[in-house]
């Protein structure tokens, strides 16, 4: 099992994997649940076990095809610091670097506030619901409405059914807690109630073409991507066999949502394609993503570095019949310049001057568009002239 707080490049090639078998194995029934939940949004229209199917499908072709990227920390806390200033652009396809991909960054891009308390009992209940035959979807009405009613929790609840309904006799109360508490899932469920009130870790993205071509909102296509947050499973479960049988449900990283963004097409308003600063929204994540990638762009700043995927697990990437793959990491250059001489200034100085890191918006004839692009931090001015502390300066 990989541990969220110790991801590497090497991680990539399995987690691809583990979700692959996850979404031939479960994929269609979580989805199918998603959608029943009305936690899906983000779907084609149709009968809702149809779209699972597609929706299975389709993030399993995007993982297969993908290519593999790891971003490292350093690059992840540079996008973490700067993506506030970056100045609003409209995505197009060249923005990212492959047309398929599968990413994990090494440090979260972003962190998501925990689903409220009365949002977490309704969806426990919905989902008790949704997976329960008939007979014991009263038993599990029953139960979660004494919960919600008492402001207890379901295995105290549950206890005290089972002690009115054994009548005095341990052996039958006993028996009884075990059999409601299978038809309710509770020792699953208490966990799940667990990890919905972690706050949620985005540490991987996937993304290919969106299926769009007749939206008008969509002139000339856009990007599906699907944002994966760490499970965690072990910073929550100590049982080992709860552990055991909720990683049989949740694979280490989990789809927690989705972004569908349209590609500007070159001219006309571009401010319905702008991504906005906002992060509550899922466009404003895919900001941050793009972000990453547009440093990672920059030659002078990141470089990328092909790792090869471990014997092992090309072997057993091989067996599932998947693509074979390494993974290109995104990194700062080791050997990046903190000093630049002062080319192409219009005014001349006498002295050197600290100027901040900060982006800049440049032109690119090849999108026809302005691109953002960041400037690290550095010297200005001729060298061998006095180095002035003071205040540092941006230049914009």
């Amino acid at each position: 099992m990989v541990m969220m707080m110790d991801l590497a490049a090497r991680d990539v090639s399995f987690l691809r994997r583990e979700l692959i078998d996850w979404l031939d194995q479960q994929g269609v029934d979580w989805f199918h649940t998603m959608i029943l939940m009305g936690r899906q949004q983000i779907r084609p229209e149709g009968p809702p076990r149809q779209v699972a199917e597609f929706l299975a499908a389709y993030e399993r072709k995007r993982l297969s095809d993908a290519d593999l990227w790891f971003v490292d920390g350093d690059t992840c806390d540079l996008v973490n610091a700067a993506h506030e200033s970056m100045p609003p652009f409209a995505p197009v396809p060249s923005d990212l670097p492959s047309k398929s991909g599968f990413a994990l960054f090494r440090r979260p891009v972003m962190i998501r506030d925990p689903i409220s308390d009365a949002r977490i009992k309704e969806i426990i209940t919905r989902l008790s619901l949704f997976t329960a035959h008939v007979d014991e979807a009263r038993v599990i009405e029953q139960v979660h409405y004494l919960s919600v009613m008492s402001d207890e929790s379901v295995s105290s609840v549950i206890a005290s059914m089972s002690a009115v309904a054994g009548g005095g006799d341990s052996l039958k109360t006993e028996q009884l807690r075990q059999e409601i508490s299978r038809i309710c899932n509770a020792d699953v469920h208490a966990t799940h109630e667990k990890l919905l009130k972690q706050h949620v870790k985005i540490v991987g993205v996937s993304w290919s073409p969106a299926l769009v071509s007749k939206d008008p909102r969509f002139p000339v296509g856009g990007v599906w991507m699907s944002f994966y947050a760490a499970s965690n499973l072990p910073e929550v479960i100590s049982d080992e066999g709860v552990l055991t049988r909720y990683r049989d449900l949740v694979p280490t990283l989990m789809i927690d949502n989705e972004a569908v963004i349209p590609w500007y097409p070159g001219e006309g308003e571009r401010s319905p394609f702008l991504l906005p600063m906002d992060t509550a929204t899922t466009w404003g994540w895919a900001r941050l993503v793009f972000g990453a990638f547009r440093l990672g762009a920059q030659r002078g700043l990141c470089e990328r570095v092909s790792q090869r995927t471990e014997r092992a697990e090309r072997r057993r990437t091989q067996r599932a019949q998947l693509p074979p793959r390494d993974v290109t990491v995104v990194r700062l250059r080791r050997s990046h310049q903190s000093e630049k001489p002062g080319v192409g200034e219009k005014t001349k100085h006498r002295y050197r001057y600290p100027v901040r890191g900060h982006w800049r918006s440049q032109w690119y004839p090849s999108v026809e568009d302005h691109r953002p692009i960041w400037i690290d931090q550095h010297l200005r001015g001729p060298e061998g002239t006095e180095l002035r502390g003071g205040e540092r300066v941006t230049v914009v």
